[in-house]
This record gives C-alpha cells, structure tokens and sequence, in this order.
C-alpha cells in the first residue's frame, strides 16, 4: 500500500511539474509579445507570433528528442527479447541433440541387459562355448562403445560446447 501512495505521489509532482511549464511557456509568450508591440505598435501581432514560434522551435525539438527515446527505448526491449529467443532456440536444439544421444544410450542398455540374461546358462544346457557365445553375447569393447561413443559424439559435436559456453556467458 505504501509504494502505491509514493506511484500516485510522484504522478501528483510529475502534473504539477507540466503545469507549470505550460504556465511559463503561455507566461513566456505574452510577455514577449506584449515586449515586442510595445517596441513596435504597428507590428504588435508579430511579436507574438515570433514568442509562439521560438516556443515552437523548442517544442520541435523536445518531441524529436522524445520521439527518439521512446524508440531507443523499444529497440533495446526487441534487442533483448530477441537475444532471449535466439538462446532458447539455441538451447532447444541441445536439448535435442542431447535427448538423441541418451536414447541411444537407453537402447543400448536394453541391449545389453539381453546379452546378460543370455550369458546365464543353466546347469542341463547342452550347448558349447561357441553356440552360447554366439547367442547375442554382446562383446566387451561393444558393450562399453555403446554407452561411451553417444556421448563423445555429443561432445564433439562441433559447437556444442561452444553453444554452451556462449549462453552460460550472457
């Protein structure tokens, strides 16, 4: 409740500070005005026409000026916002990227959870060492390839870590 009082404090100061300003400009332009034809009573309508448009001139000025503000102003807002887009999209595609390779590694555990159950033999099995083994046995150096190879493949994936470090640094 306290920070809406001080909101509708400072607008209270900002209208008071406008109308004042306006209060000077109109102040300003019939004192010169009156200046002017009491100089020259033949031209009186001129001096207020030279106090209107030296105001107009700062008025000019003052709304270029606002004008480009505000567009500074919501060129940096875009600027930013799209910054924030482009590392979403940027993030997305890793998430994918490594979702891909995970898979890869969970079918591959299921694989190799196959080839364990068929390396139990029970005691009335006839087979011989050479019909078991080629039963779906999965190799050791295979076994440890499937799980490594997704994973170094993610990481040298050119720009991956890059892309991680870039966005890690904004």
């Amino acid at each position: 409740m306290h920070k809406l009082q001080n909101t509708k404090l400072e607008l209270k100061h900002i209208l008071i500070i406008i109308f004042i300003i306006i209060l000077a400009i109109i102040s300003f332009v019939f004192v010169v005005g009156y200046i002017i034809s009491y100089v020259d009573p033949k031209h009186s309508i001129t001096g207020y026409s030279i106090a209107i448009s030296f105001v107009g001139v700062f008025a000019t000025f003052g709304g270029a000026y606002l004008g480009a503000k505000v567009s500074g102003d919501n060129s940096r807002k875009l600027y930013e916002y799209q910054k924030n887009e482009k590392n979403k999209q940027i993030i997305n595609k890793l998430e994918i990227a490594a979702s891909i390779k995970m898979i890869k590694v969970l079918n591959h555990s299921n694989i190799a959870k196959e080839s364990r159950l068929n390396l139990y033999v029970a005691p009335e099995d006839n087979r011989t060492y050479d019909e078991i083994m080629s039963s779906g046995i999965m190799e050791t150096l295979d076994l440890i390839d499937g799980y490594a190879n997704p994973i170094i493949e993610l990481l040298e994936d050119r720009g991956f870590c890059c892309k991680v470090k870039n966005i890690a640094n904004h």
